[in-house]
């Protein structure tokens, strides 16, 4: 069973009222299981992007490491596209790297502070 997302400082702070809250809403659903039994309840940080897309592609400045990641709550439902152009990325197939643009790395980049003459600064 899956959860909630939370916002917050404290993304590793366990909560056991969300966990009965999602045995709860789950119970009507999936009649018959151990909720007694159950095992491995844990919490944690989900990779979340400024503009809520994943980050797939060469990490800038070398060609060698391609990361996939920051899909938020969605990384299983989206594992199977994100697996196609992770593979397509390795094996040099242009097509994939286009239609792989919008999710580059660089995207998110900061870019670097200029540092503007001293007769410009107020």
């Amino acid at each position: 069973m899956a959860g909630t997302m939370e916002f917050e400082a404290d993304a590793d702070r366990y909560r056991e009222a969300r966990i009965r809250a999602v045995v709860a809403a789950a119970r009507p659903c999936l009649e018959g299981a151990g909720w007694a039994d159950r095992e491995e309840e844990w919490v944690g940080a989900r990779p979340l992007t400024r503009d809520g897309l994943p980050l797939i592609g060469a990490v800038p400045g070398t060609s060698r490491i391609i990361a996939a990641g920051g899909h938020n709550m969605l990384g299983l439902m989206l594992a199977p596209a994100t697996g196609r152009a992770v593979a397509g990325l390795v094996t040099g197939d242009r097509a994939a790297a286009e239609a792989n643009r919008p999710f580059a790395l660089e995207r998110l980049a900061r870019r670097p502070r200029t540092k503007r003459p001293a007769t410009q600064r107020a």
